[in-house]
């Protein structure tokens, strides 16, 4: 899956952070985290 022309904001993270992904993001376009898998996939409609 792809999303384009979305706006991010680009900021300061520690070095030991290695990906940053804002809820908002997960939440438009109906993602699910798996935390027992560490997987992200989208929510089937």
């Amino acid at each position: 899956m792809s999303i384009k022309n979305i706006e991010i904001d680009v900021g300061f993270l520690p070095k030991n952070h290695n990906r940053l992904l804002g809820l908002d993001i997960l939440m438009n376009y109906h993602f699910i985290v798996d935390m027992s898998k560490l997987e992200l996939y989208p929510a089937k409609q």
